[in-house]
């Protein structure tokens, strides 16, 4: 499963950007299978990523077992990321994660759910319909620069620190997972 995020002047919603694909590790048969699907953005899916269903990426994880697939591997960058890991932990069929710029616990929404609100905020991911607890953000926080570009950095270490009493329940449970997990950041 490959997800995307964007920043920095990114479009998180575009349609090249906004999609979820899932792939066979070649390792245990000549044959490979994939599966896109998008997480949002998508045709009859929400304008923004808000209250996602984890399941949306179980059931592609179904159909590449149903496809023979031996091993599977989710790879994220960012807000795909922080699915990819609690996919793993819920999920004992993810053989691996590749997570790019992760993070440690569930964030909230970014845009709108298919009822086209945005605020309040609610957590980017649900399972079996309910919320994924979710560490707010801070809408009064002062934007901060580092080369020009927005240091969303900054931003969420202040959120953290601001709302440190939601990090326990938001904590994405990585040490449930079977999945080997590879974090990949940057400084």
């Amino acid at each position: 499963m490959s997800l995307t995020g964007g920043q920095n002047g990114e479009s998180l919603f575009s349609p090249d950007r906004a999609r979820v694909s899932m792939f066979h590790v070649l390792r245990s048969s000549p044959a490979s299978a994939s599966r896109r699907l998008p997480c949002a953005c998508g045709k009859g899916q929400a304008p923004g990523v808000c209250e996602v269903p984890l399941e949306t990426f179980v059931q592609a994880i179904d159909e590449l077992e149903k496809r023979s697939c031996k091993q599977i591997a989710i790879a994220g960058t960012s807000k795909g990321a922080e699915a990819a890991l609690p996919v793993a932990a819920r999920d004992e069929r993810v053989d691996a994660v590749f997570a790019m710029s992760p993070t440690s616990v569930v964030w909230g929404n970014i845009g709108p759910r298919r009822d086209g609100i945005a605020w309040p905020e609610r957590s980017s991911w649900t399972w079996k319909s309910e919320p994924l607890p979710f560490v707010p953000t801070d809408s009064s926080w002062t934007t901060e620069y580092a080369n020009g570009l927005v240091s969303y950095r900054s931003f969420f270490e202040h959120c953290l620190q601001r709302f440190a009493k939601s990090i326990p329940a938001a904590t994405i449970p990585v040490e449930q997972s079977r999945a080997n997990i590879v974090l990949i950041a940057g400084g």
